[in-house]
């Protein structure tokens, strides 16, 4: 590497780009306005300028440019020119948990824990045990082939999450017939659920007894843990934190099945008789609630307003028809995603034997 520092001379003399933990970006995709009074001694850059920051760099804040021809860059990052290695390799590299270890090496306890200092000098005496150029391009062209097949899978997995979302839509619009349109009815969540939020239970991290039941947020799995307080088929539907401005493409609600534990960020539901309870959770997973919803800074779904949502719903049956269908469909995007892992981790795995 050969640290360079060519300068811009006037105001806006290139695109401003900042550097982040997960890549490099527009300036404007960040933080939606300038930083700073003048651009004018930003550092100019180029494709596979190595840009790495003063801090956080020991927690991924390092990057190859891959993105942008050309821009400019805060005078606080320092850019490197990559010499002597193939470029495509190092910027795959420079996004590894081994990267992140080789940076922590030349880092000190800064102001507090969570902060680390680089200390410069000790980062440069670190050394990288790199293969020839020859072999170096193999592994690049290898890795860029799993790299394509990572992003064919991606898209597929893409598509059948946007066939999902137009299913349901066509089924609770009645485009979709799967039994008895005329008997579909509107009801409130009191109407159709019980309720189980009295037997959530946080549980701080550093408390938290490693096992094997999901723990569940708002949005998802956070953790595994040894003991459960639900056992059995819920409906979690976001508390706070749920992502109700994207209810279209993203699920505010969640299925779960068999023992879990559950914080205090996801309300539980349960259907009552004559209810099916994965029916439930397709007919709330992509509704658009937000007129429930309250709170400026946080967003947040009270229990009061949340029993105040209607639902449409058919008969038991019909219910049942529609939550097996549409479960077949969840069952193949489960499988794509598995198979997005795999490749995904396969990449992670060549990556960690790389350099050093």
């Amino acid at each position: 590497m050969s640290e360079y520092n060519n300068k811009t001379r006037v105001e806006d003399e290139d695109v401003l780009l900042s550097s982040a933990i997960e890549g490099v970006f527009l300036n404007s995709e960040l933080f939606g306005h300038q930083r700073g009074s003048s651009n004018i001694g930003y550092k100019k850059i180029s494709m596979y300028t190595l840009i790495l920051s003063t801090q956080n760099l020991h927690l991924g804040n390092a990057n190859v440019n891959t993105r942008f021809e050309h821009g400019m860059v805060s005078p606080a990052y320092k850019t490197y020119e990559i010499r002597n290695c193939n470029k495509q390799l190092f910027s795959l590299w420079i996004k590894s948990e081994k990267a992140k270890r080789f940076f922590y090496n030349a880092t000190t306890v800064g102001a507090s824990q969570c902060r680390r200092n680089v200390e410069w000098d000790s980062l440069y005496e670190q050394e990288m045990i790199l293969p020839s150029l020859a072999e170096q391009q193999k592994i690049a062209d290898f890795l860029s082939l799993v790299d394509q097949r990572i992003e064919k899978q991606r898209q597929l997995v893409e598509v059948l999450k946007r066939y999902k979302r137009g299913l349901l839509f066509d089924i609770f619009n009645r485009k979709i017939q799967l039994g008895n349109n005329s008997a579909w009815r509107s009801v409130m969540l009191s109407d159709c659920c019980a309720g189980f939020d009295n037997m959530r239970k946080p549980i701080s991290s550093e408390l938290r007894e490693k096992g094997t039941v999901p723990y569940y947020g708002a949005n998802g799995v956070q953790d595994y843990v040894k003991d459960y307080i639900f056992d059995g088929n819920y409906v979690l539907l976001a508390e706070d934190g749920g992502r109700f401005d994207e209810f279209y493409s993203m699920p505010i609600a969640q299925f779960i099945t068999g023992k879990s534990w559950v914080n205090n960020h996801a309300h539980v539901l349960q259907a009552l008789r004559g209810f099916d309870t994965k029916y439930i959770y397709y007919a709330l997973v992509h509704k658009d609630i937000r007129k429930y919803i309250n709170g400026s800074s946080r967003a947040k779904l009270n229990q009061e307003d949340m029993w105040q949502i209607k639902i449409d719903t058919p008969c038991f049956d019909v219910q049942k028809k529609i939550a097996s269908f549409m479960t077949v469909i969840d069952n193949m995007i489960k499988q794509h995603e598995f198979r997005l892992a795999k490749l995904t981790n396969l990449k992670n795995a060549f990556l960690q034997q790389m350099f050093i």
